[in-house]
């Protein structure tokens, strides 16, 4: 019998306790709540800053350079010299980002280093549902994939998965997307192991309807009809047209075991992709992961954010 599920987890009753993010720009000492950072520049510096430490999940190998490009990965997955995001924040996160209208990849220096992915994978679960019914000549069970989608209804979520054979269709995100550092986590579908790397490549994905065929349209067009308490994070940082066309899926728990939230943001905008994973104290609460998110949009976008 599979364990259950994370999702979302106990932590959802936790009251907000982040009164504001401060976060430290290169031409400003301090930005305190409610001031915008000052934006990147047009052409990205030579090396990107983020104040996150390696934060991968136990027994991973997060040994790959963050943001050098690997010979071994396809041209999909070719990188370039990342933004300077630069925040100074309680426990750990990286990024990734990818520029759709050029196809260059940006990212954290470690970008490479895995948590579980929560919720985030349920637009996997979606697409690889969608994709089985087409080829396998049924129609999508829209009343387990909306809820799942809109809602993060872990439930439906369990169905969708074991509907989709467990840990095969894990196996078939990380062929189907061509992944790199993740890892099944066996019977437990919000534990599986992901990077931001792979998170952007999960996203890009979806975006360019690898991952889910025919029903791609679909999915994105639930992706931005994500509501309650999963909208949050990138979406924060766009003007309201921006914010309305983003498809998007969060992730977030508070685990018990180790006190530490795992808060993940993924957004498909028609321009690009991004990916943000945090992990912080449980104290911080869920809206100090929503924040980082929308803090590293910010300052990847500059203007466009606005």
């Amino acid at each position: 019998m599979a364990p259950s599920p994370s999702g979302h987890g106990p932590g959802r009753r936790l009251a907000a306790a982040l009164g504001c993010l401060m976060v430290l720009v290169a031409v400003l000492p301090a930005a305190a709540c409610g001031v915008t950072p000052a934006a990147p520049s047009a052409s990205p510096p030579a090396t990107g800053v983020a104040t996150s430490a390696d934060g991968a999940e136990p027994s991973v190998d997060a040994t790959a350079a963050g943001d050098q490009p690997d010979p071994q990965v396809s041209a999909r997955a070719r990188v370039a010299p990342a933004p300077a995001v630069t925040i100074a924040a309680e426990g750990t996160f990286s990024w990734a980002f990818l520029d759709r209208t050029t196809g260059t990849r940006y990212q954290s220096d470690n970008a490479n280093v895995t948590s579980y992915t929560e919720s985030m994978v349920k637009a996997w679960l979606a697409a690889d549902s969608l994709t089985r019914a087409a080829n396998g000549g049924w129609e999508p069970d829209d009343d387990l994939l909306v809820p799942m989608i809109r809602d993060s209804d872990d439930d439906a979520a369990e169905t969708v998965y074991w509907n989709n054979g467990g840990n095969a269709s894990i196996e078939r995100m990380i062929s189907t997307c061509q992944l790199q550092d993740t890892e099944i986590y066996d019977g437990w579908w919000s534990k599986t192991l992901m990077s931001a790397r792979d998170a952007l490549s999960l996203g890009q994905c979806i975006a360019d309807g690898t991952a889910a065929g025919a029903g791609t349209g679909w999915l994105l067009d639930e992706m931005r009809q994500v509501r309650g308490e999963g909208r949050f994070g990138i979406v924060d940082a766009l003007n309201p047209d921006a914010a309305a066309a983003l498809a998007m899926k969060n992730g977030w728990t508070l685990h018990y075991d180790d006190g530490e939230w795992r808060v993940n943001c993924l957004a498909i905008d028609a321009d690009w992709v991004l990916a943000v994973m945090t992990r912080y104290p449980g104290d911080l609460g869920l809206s100090y992961g929503s924040q980082l998110c929308a803090e590293v949009t910010r300052q990847i976008l500059g203007p466009d954010a606005d």
